[in-house]
């Protein structure tokens, strides 16, 4: 059986490659891949080429280091199609995988998260960035009733505002320069979405009986983002 991977062979450079992929062995699975995520962030400076190559990579499924010719990719869902020996999922599965961009691939089952029954791949693959959003919830000093702030309103900051509501949070506010993504926000079920502003402190007390927020998640990567959560 072959694959079809994506490859950089150099900065802004894709190459589709042809790889031979071997029955699973004991503990392995076999995956026919569905859908794959793109990272807006991560993938995108290594396509720039503006990842420090001797930076070790740190995924179970790659070895090595960022330097060129690199398969990249590291959410991707798919369907079991065969297993090895000793292996709890069968075939028919659907599956979570930290693995690069790839048509089909032999993975450790215990390197996979296997989906429930009935969800869509194509929200699967988000496996990954709902454990980022939850780890930042977890790792903050929230508490149940207080008002909540987040900065920037991509895939994680979407995420987080909905764990914080079902988190107990009185008030979710966010803040996106983007008309989409407070849309998508406001569709998520936040209280308010705002445009950043140098009246954004103001604009929180109007929202939040005089008062600003309890506590404030940056998400966006901006440092403008980062002052402007401490000074909420």
């Amino acid at each position: 059986m072959y694959a079809r991977a994506i490859w950089l062979a150099a900065p802004r450079t894709v190459e589709y490659r042809d790889e031979a992929i071997p029955p699973p062995g004991p503990g392995q699975l076999r995956v026919q891949a569905i859908t794959s995520g793109l990272s807006h962030g991560t993938e995108r400076l290594v396509y720039r080429g503006e990842v420090a190559t001797n930076l070790p990579l740190d995924l179970p499924t790659l070895a090595g280091s960022f330097a060129f010719p690199i398969k990249y990719g590291y959410a991707i869902v798919g369907r079991v199609i065969d297993t090895g020996p000793g292996v709890a999922c069968i075939p028919g599965d659907l599956v979570f995988a930290l693995h690069p961009h790839q048509s089909c691939f032999v993975i450790a089952e215990h390197l996979t998260l296997r989906l429930p029954d009935g969800l869509l791949p194509e929200l699967g693959v988000f496996a990954a960035n709902v454990e980022t959003a939850l780890t930042i919830l977890h790792d903050s000093p929230f508490r149940l009733g207080e008002t909540a702030l987040i900065l920037g309103q991509g895939v994680v900051g979407l995420l987080l505002a909905q764990l914080l509501r079902m988190a107990g949070a009185r008030r979710v506010i966010v803040v996106d320069p983007l008309e989409m993504r407070r849309n998508l926000a406001l569709g998520c079920g936040v209280d308010a979405a705002l445009r950043p502003s140098l009246t954004l402190g103001e604009q929180l007390r109007s929202l939040n009986d005089g008062r600003l927020a309890d506590v404030a998640f940056e998400v966006s990567g901006n440092p403008q983002g980062l002052q402007a959560g401490i000074d909420a």
